[in-house]
């Protein structure tokens, strides 16, 4: 086995027999990553006392060189960037669900849950749904599906009346087909955190700021069939 050493984010931690973990992380390079560690689940293991969600970290791993066993066997960890604090924040835990079990990759990638990173060690728990609307519209695009907030998906109105999931994104009356009628605060929440204008959408209610992140799950679910429903709600 070759050694490799990178730095980047522990995404995933799987209990593994007695006392070994799987883990998966995502390098400065946008490559995910899945090593066995052996060892982290005991109480003296060093490397467990480095191992948190959020924190950048120097990962040294043996690379396999099995064909039919591909996982790589974890060496020592190191944090870099101690954000501790941030580890169980649900917006840091779905994205990293979302990177892990859809293999979204890519510099792009590796740079959006760096900036999530701060976002959260910048903003209270507080602010957590308004964060999980704006990482949403990206993992959107990262599975390369369309959305639309500007106008009318169909007309290009700016006179919104509703969500489409078949028109994907907002619709005026005119063009809205759907059974249901979404609140306008929830629309507005939506259009809001597009613009990255995290202050003003807090301040609506949290019943409402929950029904803008579940058109998004909705919404996921719907063009991609990834259910982050167990995740959130």
């Amino acid at each position: 086995m070759a050694e490799t050493i990178t730095n980047g984010f522990l995404i995933f931690r799987k209990d593994y027999e007695m006392f070994d973990e799987i883990l998966g992380f995502i390098n400065e390079h946008g490559n995910i990553f899945s090593v066995l560690a052996l060892g982290t689940r005991k109480i003296l293991s060093k490397n467990s006392r480095n191992l948190f969600f959020g924190c950048l970290s120097e990962f040294s791993f043996f690379s396999s060189r099995d064909i039919d066993f591909k996982m790589g066997k974890l060496k020592k960890v190191v944090i870099l960037e101690n954000n501790i604090s941030i580890t169980n924040r649900s917006p840091l835990i779905l994205f990293n669900n979302i990177i892990y079990k859809s293999k979204i990759k890519g510099i792009p990638v590796f740079n959006e849950l760096k900036k999530l990173v701060q976002n959260l060690v910048s903003f209270n728990q507080e602010y957590d749904d308004v964060l999980i609307i704006y990482l949403l519209f990206k993992v959107c695009k990262f599975l390369g599906i369309k959305l639309n907030l500007n106008s009318c998906t169909k007309c290009d109105s700016r006179v919104i009346f509703s969500f489409s999931n078949d028109n994907f994104g907002f619709v005026c009356k005119k063009h809205c087909f759907e059974n249901y009628k979404i609140l306008n605060k929830g629309l507005e929440i939506l259009y809001l955190c597009s613009l990255k204008k995290f202050l003003v959408a807090n301040n609506y209610e949290k019943n409402i700021k929950k029904i803008a992140v579940r058109i998004l799950v909705d919404y996921i679910n719907y063009h991609a069939g990834i259910n982050l429903f167990s995740y959130l709600f």
